[in-house]
């Protein structure tokens, strides 16, 4: 019962968190961005009633830094306009990121596909080469959506960023994968 009453909690946390994302967003007129968020919230959301249901089952601290990741991203990044203030927000940002979602998704599909017990190095170079395939899946996000949009703002700057990027990636999803020798995800 206490996760139960946990992932409610979480669930009016972010909703609230992403609401506010979502409302400065849309003052702003960035309705790119506004749109993201709401598909990003209602993504989450659906997973989060699963998990409330006990389809899924994730770790508690999981929820926690993927929640963290997106609120960064939607209210601090996109909202606050940190991503354009700051030299160092976007590469802290997708070391958590993929650090937090090669966690996640290795998670989903473990409740998906129950895999036999697999001795925990073969997890953490799991989990890492997940990090490292969705960091540069999301590169590649980034870089169809400047082309795309064709935006004032792109969200890469050339390629010292793109390689920057890939680099916290690259950390994130190790981190992650030596997380998961040491904690069972």
């Amino acid at each position: 019962m206490a996760h139960h009453n946990f992932v409610l909690l979480l669930v009016m946390v972010y909703t609230l968190l992403e609401l506010l994302s979502i409302v400065l967003l849309a003052r702003k007129r960035r309705l790119k961005y506004t749109a993201e968020s709401v598909l990003v919230y209602a993504a989450f959301a659906i997973f989060l009633f699963f998990e409330y249901t006990g389809v899924f089952h994730t770790r508690e601290f999981i929820l926690i830094f993927v929640i963290a990741t997106v609120v960064l991203h939607t209210l601090v990044g996109e909202a606050l306009d940190i991503y354009h203030k700051s030299k160092v927000f976007d590469f802290w940002l997708h070391l958590l990121g993929v650090f937090s979602f090669a966690m996640f998704i290795y998670s989903i599909i473990n409740n998906v596909l129950k895999p036999a017990a697999l001795p925990g190095l073969y997890i953490a170079i799991y989990i890492t080469a997940l990090g490292t395939a969705l960091g540069a899946l999301f590169e590649i996000y980034e870089f169809v959506g400047d082309i795309t949009s064709k935006s004032p703002l792109p969200s890469q700057h050339g390629l010292r960023d793109t390689d920057t990027d890939l680099i916290a990636n690259t950390i994130g999803a190790i981190l992650a994968g030596i997380t998961s020798l040491f904690i069972a995800l």
